[in-house]
């Protein structure tokens, strides 16, 4: 089978090495195991990054899509693959969006 004759991958998909990576980030921060990432696995997960405390919760926030306080892999790997898809800046400018809009009622929200 030649590259032409493959299933075109989706625009927003990020290509197999980028996704194994995201699964193999998911998973080490996991450290529970449970298939969930709690706000402490996260910032765990990102202490090397050095980023503010603030901003570790308004990442968190934007990836848990559904405010249920931990991060499901799926939720994870679907933020993931938007934020390594700058070509996609609508979805991105939205999901910084929604990390603001705390209150989720269509306007930025105040954190302080």
């Amino acid at each position: 089978m030649s590259d032409s004759d493959a299933t075109p991958r989706p625009p927003n998909a990020p290509d197999e090495k980028v996704a194994k990576e995201a699964l193999k980030a998911f998973l080490t921060m996991d450290t529970n195991g449970d298939g969930y990432l709690s706000f402490e696995e996260f910032r765990s997960g990102l202490g090397t990054l050095g980023l503010e405390p603030e901003f570790v919760r308004i990442l968190f926030n934007s990836f848990d899509r559904d405010q249920s306080g931990t991060i499901e892999r799926k939720e994870f790997l679907a933020a993931m693959a938007v934020m390594l898809h700058p070509e996609d800046t609508e979805q991105q400018i939205g999901m910084v969006f929604d990390s603001y809009d705390s209150n989720k009622d269509g306007s930025c929200s105040s954190t302080s």
